[in-house]
């Protein structure tokens, strides 16, 4: 739940449209919802991800297929870094967010905003956010602002 808010306080620091900012709110209370029962057995099962309940879940109350898609994917650019900087499979991370950018289409930058508020958490580890925004050219780079959006009371 903590990091949860902390993702959510991070999208407040964004300056974004209310469009932008209630779609990201949608993928933030819904995205680690089922860490707690996801399979991590070896070999891995996919289909028992986080991800993948998340965007079961969410898929009962709307029908976006992109929104559904970042929900599903949201760990994948995490993923790809790991494929190029832990592993070396420069092509598999090449792949990896060809991928992604298909299935989220015209949610692309929405997909990269959350990343970012997603990532910028905790002691998370800041260098995937690093590598995103210095590596994908199609992205729009957004820096956070001091204060939340609506100021202080």
């Amino acid at each position: 739940m903590a990091h949860i808010l902390e993702v959510n306080a991070n999208i407040d620091r964004l300056p974004i449209d209310a469009e932008t900012r209630r779609l990201l709110r949608i993928i933030c209370w819904v995205h680690d919802t089922f860490k707690h029962i996801e399979d991590k057995g070896n070999p891995r099962d996919w289909s028992k991800h986080h991800a993948v309940y998340a965007r079961n879940f969410l898929a009962r109350y709307l029908s976006d297929p992109l929104l559904l898609n970042v929900v599903e994917l949201h760990d994948d650019a995490y993923y790809a870094w790991r494929l190029a900087h832990l592993y070396h499979k420069l092509g598999e991370c090449d792949d990896r967010i060809e991928m992604v950018k298909e299935k989220v289409g015209s949610y692309w930058q929405l997909f990269y905003l959350f990343f970012k508020c997603d990532t910028s958490t905790g002691d998370k580890n800041p260098a995937p956010l690093i590598w995103f925004e210095n590596t994908m050219e199609d992205i729009e780079v957004v820096d956070f602002i001091d204060e939340p959006k609506g100021g202080s009371a």
